[in-house]
């Protein structure tokens, strides 16, 4: 205060510049903020069990972009778990997994229904000069004592569903190596360490020195979609409407 008035001081001047400058901050991270919710609001994620799912996704995913450029999809590996958690935690949109479907009692309790995305079967996987390789007809049962190399059965429901068709076929597999993913147990059969059950869907990716046969007493290794009927996102439900019809609760 002086005898013509008011005036800023130096440090009210300071005070006045600092403050313009975390205003602009603060405005400048507000928009940013709402720029990225609303990028997460245009966006379906999507969690994949295995990388071998992409090719059933990929024609899905196609449509979905032509039709609605508006949205975008973004896919991430959740490992060979089911996706019941990451869903249930609401980190991903859509879950693609394999058999076995979760049962209809766990798909009640996480409000969830799945969507049959492309059938498929268990096939054997043998190194090329494997004897089995030159029969014409192979059953589980023929591949009971042979040494195999496996998923790990302490984290893939996968694994634990063939542990359990090979049970059902009268034995348990003998298994030589465990690997966490697909494509390292091909990797493994491939250098003549053991057989492996695969979906017979992977046979289409010629790994060297990995013949596949068919079983004649294949169990199933269909691949389903599974998501919450909780979500009412918009990019989730226009994906949904081009995928086959749901089944499970209501």
């Amino acid at each position: 205060r002086t005898a013509r008035g008011l005036a800023l001081t130096a440090a009210g001047t300071a005070l006045v510049t600092e403050a313009a400058h975390l205003i602009s901050t603060t405005r400048a991270a507000v928009t940013a903020v709402r720029g990225v919710n609303e990028e997460a609001r245009r966006r379906v994620r999507i969690g994949v069990s295995e990388f071998s799912m992409w090719s059933v996704l990929m024609p899905h995913l196609n449509d979905f972009r032509a039709r609605h450029p508006e949205f975008e999809w973004v896919i991430r590996e959740i490992g060979a778990e089911t996706p019941l958690d990451a869903l249930h935690a609401g980190e991903i949109d859509l879950g693609v997994c394999r058999e076995p479907l979760p049962q209809e009692a766990l798909l009640h309790r996480y409000r969830l229904t799945a969507v049959l995305l492309a059938r498929d079967e268990v096939a054997l996987a043998l190194p090329a000069a494997h004897a089995l390789s030159h029969r014409s007809a192979i059953g589980l049962a023929d591949l009971a004592g042979e040494p195999m190399v496996t998923l790990a059965d302490d984290t893939s429901d996968f694994q634990r569903y063939l542990t359990g068709c090979c049970a059902a076929a009268g034995f348990l597999p003998r298994v030589r190596h465990q690997a966490d993913k697909q494509q390292i147990v091909l990797a493994l059969v491939g250098h003549n360490m053991g057989i492996g059950l695969m979906p017979a869907s992977l046979s289409a990716i010629g790994w060297p020195g990995v013949v596949f046969k068919r079983l004649r007493d294949a169990p199933p290794a269909n691949v389903y979609a599974v998501h919450s009927l909780r979500n009412r996102a918009a990019p989730l439900r226009a994906l949904l409407e081009l995928l086959p019809q749901p089944f499970g609760p209501s």
